[in-house]
């Protein structure tokens, strides 16, 4: 049933469920684990805000070249 979940974005990718789908998939966890940390940032990169990272570059950048 876990599965079903995380098939339909309901439920993440943990360590734990990683190990099972590498045993059972012949991979290793970090596969599974990479793919979920993929999945992570790709989502959140759709709802960052754009003005705040434009500000966030420019603080960044700044303090580089102090």
């Amino acid at each position: 049933m876990e599965i079903n979940y995380i098939i339909k974005g309901k439920k993440d990718i943990n360590a734990d469920f990683a190990i099972r789908l590498g045993l059972a998939f012949g991979t290793s966890a970090e596969v599974w684990s990479n793919l979920q940390n993929k999945y992570d940032l790709y989502k959140t990169s759709q709802s960052v805000n754009k003005n705040e990272y434009s500000i966030l570059e420019k603080k960044v950048k700044s303090l580089a070249f102090a």
